[in-house]
């Protein structure tokens, strides 16, 4: 008997799952009712109750059962009358759940299906903030960003409002994490407010509205590292090599370094003009592993690039140098011979660069 009830509590979960996937569990054929309090989307932690009441011909049922995603559920159910039944939950916390109820009627070998009910607990949307728009050069669109605070775990969306400080034309997009709006749709001049509305079966929330201007948003295109030399000069040092496409004349940038090990950053700072290559000089130490990133913005404007793909550099080491002084030899035969000896590099075969004058 256990392993026939084992097998039909199989059947109607592939059923209920079927009918799931195509189109949701509250549109499988009922032969009753099922019923949610407070309501199918609920607070996150909200004791929940649910109800199951048979309408099945012919049927006065022995027992009513509830199954919660699939699995038939042992505690926590309460007869209210002879077709009705409910099931109790403290403090609920999954975010998704499928149920269903069935009953066992007298004279019937299998139990028969009477409603299903998808709930979802989760918490209304906070305030969103951090409101950003951004326009990335040569993208054409401006780019919204916001912080969305903690997870609501339900269907949350987004409005985000536009609005012309010139034309007082208001424009909508619906979102749900970030919104890219072409900047040709941006018809009312370059000042707009722009705000961003949340809102769930549980509550809706507004941010503070966010002036921007077009011409103060912009991005310079993105800068990218190429190669690295180490030069052997009296001091060892280091060129980095990078560039961006970007027609903006005016552009401050960084670039930031440390050595692999080390966990502080280093940051050179400097003004610059893309019509030509970049060069960034340093003095590092030798026989280590460097990385460098680098970002510009439009001087005097207030966003960053972001930083641009780590640059891993391992400088070369120092060659050791020996000074051997010069020294004079007298001779009767020859007469003065005069040896100076400059200074030169020890190389592996341990060879010493002479030079001879007489």
């Amino acid at each position: 008997m256990n392993q026939v009830t084992i097998q039909w509590d199989v059947v109607i979960a592939i059923y209920i799952f079927f009918n799931w996937c195509h189109g949701g569990i509250t549109n499988i054929n009922c032969s009753g009712h099922m019923w949610v309090e407070p309501a199918t989307v609920f607070k996150m932690g909200m004791n929940v109750s649910i109800y199951c009441q048979a309408e099945i011909k012919n049927c006065q049922p022995k027992k009513l059962y509830f199954y919660k995603n699939g699995i038939k559920e042992r505690f926590r159910i309460t007869r209210i009358n002879k077709t009705t039944a409910r099931l109790w939950y403290n403090n609920f916390l999954e975010p998704h759940a499928s149920m269903y109820c069935t009953a066992e009627c007298p004279g019937y070998f299998q139990e028969t299906l009477i409603c299903g009910k998808d709930i979802s607990s989760g918490y209304p949307p906070d305030v969103p903030d951090k409101v950003t728009c951004v326009i990335y050069e040569y993208s054409g669109n401006m780019t919204c960003t916001w912080n969305s605070g903690k997870p609501t775990y339900i269907d949350t969306m987004y409005v985000v409002y536009v609005k012309s400080l010139e034309t007082e034309e208001e424009q909508q997009y619906l979102s749900s994490s970030y919104i890219n709006i072409s900047t040709d749709s941006l018809q009312g001049g370059k000042k707009y407010l722009v705000w961003v509305q949340a809102a769930n079966a549980l509550g809706t929330e507004k941010s503070k509205q966010l002036q921007i201007n077009l011409d103060d948003i912009v991005i310079p295109s993105a800068s990218i590292i190429s190669r690295a030399e180490d030069i052997n000069t009296t001091v060892p040092k280091t060129v980095i090599h990078w560039n961006s496409q970007t027609t903006i004349e005016k552009v401050s940038c960084e670039m930031r370094y440390k050595s692999k090990t080390n966990q502080t950053w280093k940051v050179k700072e400097f003004d610059t003009n893309f019509t030509y290559e970049q060069q960034s000089e340093f003095y590092l130490e030798p026989n280590t592993k460097y990385i460098f990133q680098v970002r510009c913005q439009e001087t005097g404007k207030r966003y960053w690039q972001s930083w641009s793909s780590p640059f891993f550099h391992k400088t070369t080491e120092t060659v050791p140098q020996v000074t051997l002084k010069s020294f004079q030899h007298d001779t009767q035969n020859s007469g003065l011979l005069i040896a100076s000896i400059f200074k030169g590099h020890v190389t592996a075969g341990k060879k010493i660069l002479l030079r001879f004058v007489e």
